[in-house]
């Protein structure tokens, strides 16, 4: 759920403090989809975690600091009737937060850093084919001698990024300011050989996909008396993707594309929110509304000649647009036994997105070009169902459990989305549980 909102609003940051010192570890399984039929297991993709955090606090200061490790499992997601991988993505990410008081206010100034290093192969075991002999002659049996059967990669990711948290209260009243800046890289080379008989093209092939994503977010609230607490945030995102050929034959002669692909992304959105303060329910609702808008131009790399002379190579241009507007809803209700608690929540979220989309394909030697055009409606309503366990096992040391289901629901409205073909395969998803160990003094 935590994913989901990010992507398109922003989350209210925690301003009530560090209150004591701590050490928690606990180990996490979210599974974000799985496929059957017949009770057999086609797919699944799943991220399993580990998470350690250290909480010190002092009379004047406080530090907290967190080590999480992911293992993501998305090799199924490249296993296909076309190709073969064992990729296995691993991640670390470090955070450290800091407490201090500052005249009337607490100021909490935090650092996270991400990393994630990955090396395979991935080997192709069959191209696609067409009924229509033009394709394949101009396109898809240009495919094996261009990319071959083994496709070596390496995947380098980055994420910085630095915020400050102020708050300030006094009586009933008070007010809070929140700003980040995220910085995230990521960086796909990957090698393969071209086999073809033409000496402008054969030889061994490498390119660099570079994508950025740099956001900036800002947040402000008041809390206008004992019951009321209101705040405002905007938050901007720039994503520009980069894709290259950085090795490829250099016979004088050669009319190679260098440039395989170029996006820039834009988004901006806005968000309103409220959180009842005085109930015996924690209740918090908002309302956002942004847009998002993309710009892409991709070209194959030259696949062939006709005649020795002209190369084959062809082209599209895809310009997408969204606003969206979104609201959620968020209800949990503490339940204490002894020095135990339970906290059983309830999450809804109902969005609509407008979209539009204008997609035209330059295709070389006969083909048929593509020039789509379409507008697109969607209503998007998401619930998820969750509990948290605090069992104390004495004092200081406690047992944790966490479980959350996802229940998401996606209607397109316009056009009239086709018929829906049957099919046997079951799928099963969205759920997060978790479970650990914390000791307080």
């Amino acid at each position: 759920m935590d994913n989901i909102l990010n992507s398109f609003s922003l989350s209210l940051p925690d301003t009530s403090g560090m209150d004591n010192s701590y050490l928690h570890y606990d180990i996490d399984h979210q599974e974000l989809l799985r496929e059957s039929k017949n009770d057999t297991l086609l797919s699944r993709f799943s991220i399993r975690a580990q998470k350690a955090e250290f909480n010190y606090i002092d009379n004047k200061y406080s530090i907290n600091a967190k080590w999480i490790h992911n293992v993501y499992s998305i090799a199924d997601l490249f296993n296909t009737d076309y190709t073969l991988t064992s990729a296995r993505p691993i991640s670390h990410r470090f955070d450290i937060k800091a407490q201090t008081h500052v005249k009337e206010w607490v100021l909490q100034p935090g650092i996270h850093y991400a990393f994630s290093r990955m090396s395979d192969t991935l080997f192709v075991t069959d191209y696609p084919i067409s009924e229509i002999s033009a394709y394949n002659n101009y396109f898809f049996n240009l495919l094996p001698e261009t990319f071959g059967d083994t496709i070596p990669f390496n995947n380098a990711f980055d994420a910085f990024h630095v915020e400050l948290l102020g708050s300030k209260s006094k009586n009933d009243q008070g007010m809070m300011f929140y700003l980040k800046y995220s910085n995230t890289s990521n960086r796909l080379t990957e090698s393969h050989k071209n086999t073809s008989s033409n000496n402008k093209l054969s030889g061994p092939r490498e390119s660099l996909c570079k994508l950025t994503f740099s956001s900036i977010e800002t947040l402000a609230g008041w809390q206008s008396d004992i019951h009321s607490f209101f705040w405002v945030g905007i938050n901007y995102n720039f994503i520009p993707l980069d894709w290259e050929h950085t090795v490829f034959p250099s016979v004088p002669d050669t009319t190679e594309i260098v440039q395989l692909a170029n996006s820039k992304t834009n988004s901006f959105n806005i968000q309103l929110g409220y959180k009842a303060l005085s109930l015996p329910v924690t209740f918090q609702a908002t309302l956002s509304t942004g847009f998002l808008a993309n710009i892409t131009e991709a070209s194959t790399p030259v696949l062939g000649y006709i005649l020795r002379i002209l190369p084959i190579s062809h082209q599209a241009d895809l310009i997408a647009s969204s606003t969206y507007l979104l609201t959620h809803i968020h209800v949990d209700y503490p339940l204490k036994a002894g020095n135990s608690t339970f906290l059983p929540r309830l999450d809804v979220i109902a969005a609509r997105f407008w979209t539009d989309v204008s997609l035209e394909a330059l295709l070389q030697f006969g083909l048929e070009d593509i020039d789509y055009v379409e507008n697109y409606v969607h209503a998007a309503y998401i619930a998820s169902i969750g509990c948290e366990a605090r069992i104390a096992l004495n004092r200081d040391l406690h047992l944790t459990f966490e479980a959350d289901q996802l229940l998401p629901y996606i209607k397109t409205i316009s056009p009239e989305p086709p018929t829906p073909i049957p099919s046997d395969i079951k799928r099963y998803g969205g759920l997060s549980i978790s479970a650990g160990v914390s000791m307080s003094w």
